[in-house]
């Protein structure tokens, strides 16, 4: 049986990876929400950008688009500054994407430093929408 989100049965549910059936135009479509799991006690650093990731496995690494968890950027002078993770907050993005037969594609999530636990809902589908310019 084809899952839904996907377009084709390449979709394999026990590794969470969808393996392009044919060359062509993708539409990726994501949907999550995060909730963290505990208050955070400290601020993030400038660096510290978690995300999601649509990533392509193989043949090469590469990634195909993301959408970053919200943050929430503080400075009241002289009194706080914090830089954390909005809570209970969603991430959502699509992009049309150039895949090639035999592509396998997986969404992960890229902590980027962050170390809080967080509660990952939601789903992700790709559906082809057309060829390749020529």
């Amino acid at each position: 049986m084809t899952d839904p989100r996907f377009d084709s049965g390449s979709f394999d549910a026990g590794l969470g990876v969808y393996t392009v059936p044919s060359t062509g135009l993708y539409l990726v479509s994501v949907n999550l929400h995060e909730d963290l799991l505990t208050a955070q006690n400290a601020s993030l650093g400038a660096g510290v950008d978690p995300a999601f990731v649509v990533r392509r496995l193989s043949p090469v690494a590469t990634d195909l688009a993301s959408g970053q968890i919200p943050i929430l950027n503080v400075n009241v002078p002289l009194v706080l500054t914090l830089r954390t993770a909005v809570d209970n907050a969603s991430v959502a993005f699509a992009e049309v994407v150039q895949l090639n037969a035999g592509d396998v594609i997986g969404l992960f999530y890229d902590a980027d430093g962050f170390t809080s636990a967080l509660t990952i809902t939601g789903e992700w589908s790709m559906a082809r929408v057309g060829d390749l310019p020529e």
